[in-house]
């Protein structure tokens, strides 16, 4: 009987849990029918006299019909326990007693037409029948040929009898009983596939509601060992990063040369740019979350420009690029904003620029329309000559995992991305104006506010003014900011192409009794490096010329040969400049080697804070358990001029917390034994009997999202990420140490 209760093409039914929510909803319905047959023959009966002409009959019928309805109310209680053993032995089951119930009603109705010989003897029984068969097709609609049959058993005979009798009358009736049977047998396949419907649609939404939630709970799964991993690896590969830094920063502030300074420099620079492309995996999960953050500090717009392409450089010298940047000469100095992400895009933009390009120049252009009094919208481009892009390439750079943006030693193609992504949580814009064979003009632009915390705007030394200067062999963007800045200074430029000319000039001009102060000889990077020293020894050794001073625009490699140190000590008042060319140092050259007052010239850029007698008593614990980060963080504090004392991990930090006095706690979080959250929560745990309160700065290499809401709920006054600038270190340090003067 399975035929009957399914339908192939459902695939609804070969879910059980569905058929057996339907089959116990038709069974928990069927509880009020199963008493109405019994209800309806009565009142049958007590309208005609039926029971008086057929008495043996209808009592057997009533019997029949009161064991049927007995049954299947039990049969309906019994459901969970039947069902569970069988679904089929229910089903067939169940209708049987539908199927029955009909037959016997099919009787009672046969039986009356043949005693009355019309329908207007048992006229209320075939009225509540034309009921059943309408509501128990509704009821049954789940099952297409069980109404069927029932409706066949419960109509067909007495239609077939009713066709059989003399009765005009009867015959007519019949055939429209016929008619209304045939109206419920198309009517059932219409709720059938009506109700099939609806149940599969459910189904189907269950199904992918389940689909859904799994694949909810997985990609929260994912997101979970995603973020564990970056957060393990940003924690491995900032620990040795700090102890890099940290060397280089205390191996800059030791005895070096000019020279040597310069290269400690360009590492350090270099290690913090690895530190900011490491950094990259981060914050593209961090914007792909929407949950990028923009710092707001007070920054020099110009230096943090200059410093970014001072890495840069060298990766364009290697592959034979100029790089050059011009400033508007109207930009603020110092502005608010966030100046890591501004150096990040762009670095980004400037690497994409050298990859795609095998000579020429690269520039760098910066200037800021101001919107108001404080508000400006920062502008950069960058310039290349190289291949260009067509339409199509354009319209996907910025998509992440562009090919344009892998370069041949597996780019990971999301830097332009990260791009996107920063400057508009910068209320900026990107994009990329190009042409085949024309080159690219990258551009990207962020909000940013004027600081009310001014320095004063950059002057020039008074003895530049006036001066005569020659630039042999520049290039066109370098002989522009050259130009560009020497015009502020009041210095007279004048630009020669090829050694050759610039002989010849030099020699006129000392015919005419004048000549020039100084010479700058651009180091071109397609020339052979012997052309430029041969130039500049015949400058120096041709006494017409009246020996002007030499500055060699030149490349951290051309200035680190061995020709180059011997060219500066057999050739007197020459000095170099390393390019990309940076104000600051090519101001303080200029007044160098005009003997020129150089202190005042070129300041202290780089150098660290003075230690002061606010913090010459003052005591620190540092407690780190890594040794290299030991001795970088003691060398900083030294420095600085804070005594110091060591902590392997958090115990050893509360035993000696327990034995002496410390101004501040530096803490690091991940370390043997004892943790930093815990020896802090013990700390303040200790506190609450003495009273006192010491502040914890943590410094650690977790740096991922809500790290440091982690230490502080732990505990702790404030957050280092590592690694840790000396400018950083030491700004916290005074910080607490001023509050709890303050509070004492």
């Amino acid at each position: 009987m399975i035929s009957l209760y399914f339908r192939p093409e459902r695939k609804v039914q070969n879910d059980r849990k569905v058929m057996r929510e339907i089959d116990r909803e038709l069974s928990r319905r069927s509880i009020s029918g199963a008493g109405i047959y019994l209800v309806l023959y009565v009142v049958s009966l007590g309208l005609t006299d039926f029971h008086q002409r057929q008495q043996q009959f209808t009592y057997v019928l009533g019997v029949a019909l009161l064991l049927i309805a007995v049954y299947r109310v039990f049969f309906t209680y019994r459901f969970e326990a039947i069902y569970a053993v069988s679904p089929v032995k229910w089903r067939n089951r169940f209708f049987l007693q539908t199927w029955i119930n009909s037959a016997l009603w099919s009787c009672f109705l046969v039986v009356g037409l043949l005693e009355y010989g019309n329908m207007q003897g048992l006229f209320s029984a075939w009225f509540f029948t034309s009921a059943l068969a309408a509501g128990t097709t509704v009821l049954y609609s789940a099952y297409l040929s069980v109404v069927r049959v029932y409706l066949c058993i419960l109509i067909l005979p007495c239609c077939v009898v009713a066709v059989f009798l003399p009765s005009a009358e009867v015959i007519a009736l019949g055939g429209l009983y016929m008619v209304f049977w045939a109206f419920l047998m198309f009517q059932a396949k219409q709720l059938s596939q009506s109700h099939w419907d609806r149940v599969e649609n459910s189904w189907d939404l269950q199904r992918k509601a389940v689909e859904l939630e799994s694949a909810m709970h997985e990609a929260a799964r994912a997101s979970r060992v995603k973020h564990e991993f970056l957060a393990n690896m940003n924690h491995e590969i900032r620990t040795p990063m700090s102890s890099i830094l940290g060397m280089l920063s205390l191996l800059q502030d030791s005895q070096l040369s000019s020279e040597q300074r310069e290269y400690v420099q360009v590492a350090a620079h270099s290690g913090e740019t690895l530190l900011a492309l490491i950094n990259d995996i981060l914050d593209f999960s961090r914007i792909a979350a929407g949950k990028i953050v923009i710092d707001s500090s007070v920054f020099n717009l110009r230096r943090t420009v200059e410093d970014a392409l001072e890495v840069l450089g060298p990766i364009a010298h290697e592959k034979g690029l100029e790089l050059c940047c011009l400033f508007d000469p109207g930009i603020p100095l110092r502005v608010r904003g966030d100046p890591q992400r501004i150096t990040q895009v762009l670095t980004n933009l400037v690497n994409n620029a050298i990859k795609f390009q095998e000579e020429g120049e690269v520039l760098v252009r910066v200037h800021m329309e101001m919107k108001g009094r404080d508000e400006g919208l920062l502008h950069v481009e960058v310039v290349d000559d190289g291949c260009g892009m067509s339409e199509e390439a354009v319209a996907s750079l910025f998509q992440p995992f562009n090919p344009m943006d892998m370069d041949g030693q597996g780019g990971a193609g999301l830097g332009l991305a990260i791009c996107k992504g920063l400057v508009k949580a910068m209320d900026g814009g990107i994009g990329c104006n190009s042409e085949p064979g024309k080159g690219s003009t990258f551009w990207f632009t962020a909000k940013l506010l004027a600081s009310s915390q001014q320095a004063e705007r950059f002057v020039s030394h008074r003895g530049l003014r006036g001066r005569r200067v020659m630039l042999v062999n520049a290039t066109p963007y370098l002989r522009e900011m050259v130009r560009d800045e020497l015009d502020n200074w009041g210095v007279h430029l004048e630009t020669i192409d090829g050694y050759d000319q610039a002989l010849q000039v030099l020699r006129g001009v000392a015919r005419e009794h004048y000549c020039y102060e100084l010479v700058m000889i651009n180091m071109r990077l397609d020339d052979e490096v012997r052309q430029c020293f041969n130039f500049s020894r015949t400058v120096a050794e041709d006494l017409k010329l009246q020996q002007p001073r030499q500055v060699l625009l030149s490349t951290l490699v051309q200035r680190g040969t061995e020709e180059a140190h011997r060219h500066l000590q057999a050739v007197p008042n020459v000095a170099f400049v390393t390019k990309p060319v940076q104000r600051i140092m090519l101001h303080g050259t200029l007044c160098k080697v005009l003997e020129l007052d150089t202190d005042k010239a070129l300041g202290q850029a780089h150098g660290w804070p003075e230690a002061d007698s606010q913090v010459e008593h003052r005591r620190v614990l540092l407690v780190e358990d890594n040794r290299v980060n030991q001795m970088v963080a003691a060398g900083m504090l030294q420095k600085l001029g804070f005594g110091v004392k060591i902590a392997g991990n958090g115990r050893e930090a509360l035993g000696l917390l327990q034995e002496r006095h410390f101004d501040v706690v530096l803490m690091d979080v991940q370390m043997p034994e004892m943790d930093g959250y815990q020896a802090t929560r013990e700390i303040r745990a200790r506190e609450k009997l003495t009273g006192r309160h010491i502040p914890i700065i943590a410094m650690t290499a977790n740096a991922m999202e809500g790290d440091e809401a982690l230490c502080l709920t732990a505990g702790m006054d404030d957050y280092l990420a590592k690694p840790v600038k000396v400018e950083q270190l030491d700004a916290k340090l005074r910080r607490w140490l001023q509050h709890e003067e303050v509070a004492g």
